[in-house]
Protein backbone atom coordinates (compact mmCIF):
# COMPACT_ATOMS: atom_id res chain seq x y z
CA UNK A 1 0.00 0.00 0.00
CA UNK A 2 1.19 3.03 -1.16
CA UNK A 3 0.94 6.78 0.94
CA UNK A 4 -0.35 9.56 -1.07
CA UNK A 5 2.37 12.51 -0.49
CA UNK A 6 -0.25 15.16 -0.64
CA UNK A 7 -2.06 13.10 2.42
CA UNK A 8 1.41 13.49 4.29
CA UNK A 9 2.55 17.17 3.50
CA UNK A 10 2.48 19.60 5.98
CA UNK A 11 2.53 23.31 5.33
CA UNK A 12 5.16 25.38 7.36
CA UNK A 13 4.33 28.98 9.01
CA UNK A 14 5.17 30.82 5.24
CA UNK A 15 2.72 28.53 3.88
CA UNK A 16 0.25 29.09 5.51
CA UNK A 17 0.51 32.75 6.07
CA UNK A 18 1.02 33.48 2.49
CA UNK A 19 -1.12 30.74 1.13
CA UNK A 20 -0.98 30.94 -3.04
CA UNK A 21 1.37 33.60 -2.74
CA UNK A 22 3.98 31.72 -1.33
CA UNK A 23 5.57 31.19 -4.45
CA UNK A 24 6.73 35.43 -3.93
CA UNK A 25 8.91 34.43 -0.38
CA UNK A 26 10.28 31.24 -2.39
CA UNK A 27 11.70 33.54 -5.29
CA UNK A 28 13.16 35.81 -2.67
CA UNK A 29 14.77 33.00 -0.60
CA UNK A 30 16.06 31.40 -3.84
CA UNK A 31 17.78 34.26 -4.95
CA UNK A 32 19.31 35.13 -1.27
CA UNK A 33 20.78 31.87 -1.61
CA UNK A 34 22.04 32.32 -4.97
CA UNK A 35 23.69 35.47 -4.02
CA UNK A 36 25.79 34.10 -1.60
CA UNK A 37 27.37 32.16 -4.23
CA UNK A 38 29.24 35.77 -5.36
CA UNK A 39 30.27 36.54 -1.79
CA UNK A 40 33.86 37.99 -3.45
CA UNK A 41 31.67 40.38 -5.46
CA UNK A 42 29.82 41.72 -2.52
CA UNK A 43 33.11 42.65 -0.76
CA UNK A 44 34.23 44.07 -4.05
CA UNK A 45 31.05 46.77 -3.81
CA UNK A 46 31.61 46.99 -0.37
CA UNK A 47 34.43 48.89 -0.98
CA UNK A 48 33.43 50.34 -3.99
CA UNK A 49 30.67 52.08 -1.60
CA UNK A 50 33.64 53.21 0.99
CA UNK A 51 35.78 54.46 -1.59
CA UNK A 52 32.23 56.45 -2.73
CA UNK A 53 32.33 57.87 0.33
CA UNK A 54 35.73 59.27 0.34
CA UNK A 55 35.81 60.73 -3.25
CA UNK A 56 31.93 62.64 -2.42
CA UNK A 57 33.15 63.82 0.95
CA UNK A 58 35.92 65.59 -1.07
CA UNK A 59 33.74 66.99 -3.88
CA UNK A 60 31.48 68.39 -1.18
CA UNK A 61 34.58 69.89 0.64
CA UNK A 62 35.72 71.25 -2.36
CA UNK A 63 32.20 72.87 -3.32
CA UNK A 64 31.62 74.21 0.39
CA UNK A 65 34.96 75.14 1.46
CA UNK A 66 34.86 78.97 -0.13
CA UNK A 67 31.83 80.56 1.25
CA UNK A 68 32.31 78.56 4.52
CA UNK A 69 29.30 76.26 4.11
CA UNK A 70 31.67 73.27 5.29
CA UNK A 71 29.92 70.95 8.07
CA UNK A 72 31.81 68.12 8.54
CA UNK A 73 29.61 66.48 10.73
CA UNK A 74 26.86 66.68 8.00
CA UNK A 75 28.77 66.06 5.12
CA UNK A 76 30.56 62.62 6.68
CA UNK A 77 26.86 61.13 8.35
CA UNK A 78 24.75 62.09 4.73
CA UNK A 79 27.33 60.19 3.23
CA UNK A 80 27.55 57.34 5.63
CA UNK A 81 23.94 56.46 6.00
CA UNK A 82 22.85 57.64 2.11
CA UNK A 83 25.40 55.03 1.36
CA UNK A 84 23.69 52.64 3.61
CA UNK A 85 20.19 53.80 2.34
CA UNK A 86 21.52 53.17 -1.31
CA UNK A 87 23.13 49.86 -0.72
CA UNK A 88 19.60 48.70 0.60
CA UNK A 89 17.73 49.92 -2.69
CA UNK A 90 19.60 48.96 -4.90
CA UNK A 91 19.34 46.78 -7.96
CA UNK A 92 20.83 45.85 -11.56
CA UNK A 93 17.76 45.06 -13.38
CA UNK A 94 18.63 47.35 -16.05
CA UNK A 95 21.58 45.16 -16.64
CA UNK A 96 19.77 42.23 -16.44
CA UNK A 97 17.35 43.04 -18.76
CA UNK A 98 19.89 43.43 -21.43
CA UNK A 99 21.52 40.05 -20.56
CA UNK A 100 18.73 38.16 -20.84
CA UNK A 101 17.58 39.71 -24.03
CA UNK A 102 21.07 39.28 -25.61
CA UNK A 103 21.47 35.87 -24.52
CA UNK A 104 17.93 34.90 -25.15
CA UNK A 105 17.03 33.64 -21.61
CA UNK A 106 14.32 36.42 -21.30
CA UNK A 107 11.83 34.32 -23.42
CA UNK A 108 12.52 31.55 -20.72
CA UNK A 109 11.00 33.65 -18.33
CA UNK A 110 8.25 35.11 -20.45
CA UNK A 111 6.53 32.01 -20.93
CA UNK A 112 5.92 31.33 -16.92
CA UNK A 113 2.13 31.58 -15.41
CA UNK A 114 3.36 35.14 -13.34
CA UNK A 115 4.10 38.74 -14.06
CA UNK A 116 7.44 39.21 -15.23
CA UNK A 117 7.65 42.51 -13.56
CA UNK A 118 6.60 40.87 -10.25
CA UNK A 119 9.47 38.14 -10.71
CA UNK A 120 12.06 40.64 -11.61
CA UNK A 121 10.98 43.16 -8.07
CA UNK A 122 11.11 40.06 -5.87
CA UNK A 123 14.25 38.66 -7.19
CA UNK A 124 16.08 41.90 -6.48
CA UNK A 125 15.15 41.94 -2.98
CA UNK A 126 16.47 38.40 -2.71
CA UNK A 127 19.55 39.15 -4.39
CA UNK A 128 20.37 43.38 -3.43
CA UNK A 129 18.52 44.14 -0.31
CA UNK A 130 18.73 41.11 1.48
CA UNK A 131 22.04 39.04 -0.33
CA UNK A 132 23.82 41.55 0.03
CA UNK A 133 23.17 44.28 2.26
CA UNK A 134 24.30 42.61 5.25
CA UNK A 135 27.21 42.14 4.35
CA UNK A 136 27.55 45.81 3.52
CA UNK A 137 25.99 46.79 6.91
CA UNK A 138 28.76 45.04 8.65
CA UNK A 139 31.21 46.37 7.43
CA UNK A 140 29.72 49.81 7.72
CA UNK A 141 29.16 48.99 11.52
CA UNK A 142 33.08 48.75 11.29
CA UNK A 143 33.70 51.68 10.26
CA UNK A 144 31.95 53.38 12.47
CA UNK A 145 33.75 53.95 15.34
CA UNK A 146 36.19 56.04 13.57
CA UNK A 147 33.64 58.67 12.63
CA UNK A 148 31.51 58.24 15.86
CA UNK A 149 32.65 62.17 16.89
CA UNK A 150 31.11 63.81 14.47
CA UNK A 151 28.15 61.68 13.50
CA UNK A 152 24.67 62.68 13.97
CA UNK A 153 22.01 60.66 15.11
CA UNK A 154 18.68 60.77 14.24
CA UNK A 155 16.93 63.48 16.10
CA UNK A 156 13.76 61.64 16.86
CA UNK A 157 12.79 57.48 16.78
CA UNK A 158 9.82 59.14 14.60
CA UNK A 159 12.60 60.15 12.25
CA UNK A 160 14.01 56.44 11.90
CA UNK A 161 10.55 55.03 12.07
CA UNK A 162 9.84 57.50 9.15
CA UNK A 163 12.79 56.00 7.02
CA UNK A 164 12.14 52.35 7.59
CA UNK A 165 8.38 53.48 6.34
CA UNK A 166 10.19 55.09 3.18
CA UNK A 167 12.72 52.14 2.25
CA UNK A 168 10.38 50.39 0.69
CA UNK A 169 9.09 53.32 -1.11
CA UNK A 170 12.62 54.10 -2.69
CA UNK A 171 12.87 50.77 -3.48
CA UNK A 172 9.97 50.61 -5.59
CA UNK A 173 10.99 53.97 -7.26
CA UNK A 174 14.39 52.69 -8.16
CA UNK A 175 13.06 49.51 -9.51
CA UNK A 176 10.70 50.55 -11.75
CA UNK A 177 12.62 53.27 -13.05
CA UNK A 178 15.71 51.02 -13.63
CA UNK A 179 13.22 48.52 -15.54
CA UNK A 180 11.52 50.64 -17.75
CA UNK A 181 15.22 52.13 -19.06
CA UNK A 182 16.08 49.09 -19.16
CA UNK A 183 13.15 48.28 -21.46
CA UNK A 184 15.56 49.78 -24.00
CA UNK A 185 17.00 46.67 -24.86
CA UNK A 186 14.54 45.75 -26.74
CA UNK A 187 15.53 49.14 -28.82
CA UNK A 188 19.06 49.24 -28.60
CA UNK A 189 20.44 45.18 -27.86
CA UNK A 190 24.39 46.52 -26.37
CA UNK A 191 22.89 48.83 -23.44
CA UNK A 192 26.07 48.84 -21.67
CA UNK A 193 26.92 52.34 -22.73
CA UNK A 194 23.62 53.54 -22.37
CA UNK A 195 23.27 51.86 -19.10
CA UNK A 196 27.01 53.95 -17.82
CA UNK A 197 25.29 56.91 -18.60
CA UNK A 198 22.47 56.48 -16.48
CA UNK A 199 23.99 55.01 -13.85
CA UNK A 200 25.95 58.52 -13.62
CA UNK A 201 22.69 60.20 -14.57
CA UNK A 202 20.93 59.09 -11.49
CA UNK A 203 23.70 59.50 -9.09
CA UNK A 204 23.97 62.77 -9.73
CA UNK A 205 20.09 63.34 -9.80
CA UNK A 206 19.56 61.40 -6.92
CA UNK A 207 21.88 63.64 -4.58
CA UNK A 208 24.42 60.68 -4.23
CA UNK A 209 26.90 62.61 -5.77
CA UNK A 210 26.58 66.22 -4.35
CA UNK A 211 23.35 66.81 -2.44
CA UNK A 212 20.92 68.80 -4.08
CA UNK A 213 20.57 71.26 -2.01
CA UNK A 214 24.01 72.36 -2.93
CA UNK A 215 22.06 72.89 -6.10
CA UNK A 216 20.25 75.92 -4.86
CA UNK A 217 20.60 77.73 -8.52
CA UNK A 218 18.43 74.61 -9.96
CA UNK A 219 15.56 73.86 -7.46
CA UNK A 220 13.53 76.20 -9.62
CA UNK A 221 13.78 73.80 -11.85
CA UNK A 222 12.02 71.11 -9.72
CA UNK A 223 14.96 69.38 -8.92
CA UNK A 224 13.60 67.93 -5.75
CA UNK A 225 10.68 66.51 -6.83
CA UNK A 226 11.82 64.34 -9.87
CA UNK A 227 11.49 60.49 -8.52
CA UNK A 228 15.52 60.51 -7.85
CA UNK A 229 15.22 62.63 -5.22
CA UNK A 230 13.09 60.33 -3.77
CA UNK A 231 16.24 57.43 -3.79
CA UNK A 232 18.45 59.67 -1.89
CA UNK A 233 17.52 63.25 -1.21
CA UNK A 234 14.41 63.03 0.69
CA UNK A 235 15.04 60.25 3.08
CA UNK A 236 18.04 61.67 4.29
CA UNK A 237 16.42 65.28 4.81
CA UNK A 238 14.20 63.16 6.43
CA UNK A 239 16.95 61.61 8.87
CA UNK A 240 19.22 64.94 9.13
CA UNK A 241 15.62 66.43 10.61
CA UNK A 242 15.78 68.60 7.93
CA UNK A 243 11.39 68.28 7.25
CA UNK A 244 8.53 68.67 9.55
CA UNK A 245 6.53 65.83 10.27
CA UNK A 246 4.02 67.46 7.78
CA UNK A 247 6.33 67.84 5.19
CA UNK A 248 7.38 64.06 5.60
CA UNK A 249 3.90 63.29 4.93
CA UNK A 250 4.00 65.09 2.15
CA UNK A 251 7.04 63.36 0.74
CA UNK A 252 5.81 60.12 1.62
CA UNK A 253 2.48 60.66 -0.28
CA UNK A 254 4.32 62.31 -3.11
CA UNK A 255 6.95 58.81 -3.26
CA UNK A 256 3.96 56.60 -3.10
CA UNK A 257 1.90 58.83 -6.21
CA UNK A 258 6.04 58.08 -8.04
CA UNK A 259 5.39 54.21 -7.23
CA UNK A 260 1.97 54.26 -9.31
CA UNK A 261 2.90 56.57 -11.78
CA UNK A 262 6.12 54.66 -12.81
CA UNK A 263 4.60 51.05 -12.36
CA UNK A 264 2.28 52.00 -14.91
CA UNK A 265 5.48 53.49 -17.06
CA UNK A 266 7.02 50.31 -16.49
CA UNK A 267 4.37 48.07 -17.62
CA UNK A 268 3.53 50.23 -20.88
CA UNK A 269 7.04 50.51 -22.14
CA UNK A 270 7.69 46.50 -21.40
CA UNK A 271 4.67 46.01 -23.34
CA UNK A 272 5.63 47.87 -26.22
CA UNK A 273 9.07 46.35 -25.85
CA UNK A 274 7.53 43.07 -26.16
CA UNK A 275 6.35 43.70 -30.15
CA UNK A 276 10.27 43.98 -30.68
CA UNK A 277 11.49 40.88 -28.98
CA UNK A 278 13.26 38.70 -30.97
CA UNK A 279 15.02 36.23 -28.36
CA UNK A 280 14.35 32.84 -29.33
CA UNK A 281 15.54 31.33 -25.85
CA UNK A 282 18.23 28.99 -24.80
Amino acid sequence: MTTNPAATFTPNLMQKLLGRNYKWWYFIIYNLKSQRAYFGDTIMWTLYGIFSILGSFFIWWLTTKSNGDFNTSEILTYLFIGNLISSLITNWVQLDLGWMNRGGSISNLLILPTSFIKYMYVKFIGRSMLGNYPIQLFAYLLLSPLIKDYFIFPSSVANVFSILLFVPVAYSINFFLNFSFGCLTFWITETDGANNFYGYFSTFLSGALIPLFLLFPFTGLGITFQPFAWLLHHPMQIYLGKYSPLETLYVFLGGIAWCVVLYFLAKWVFRMGLKRNESVGL
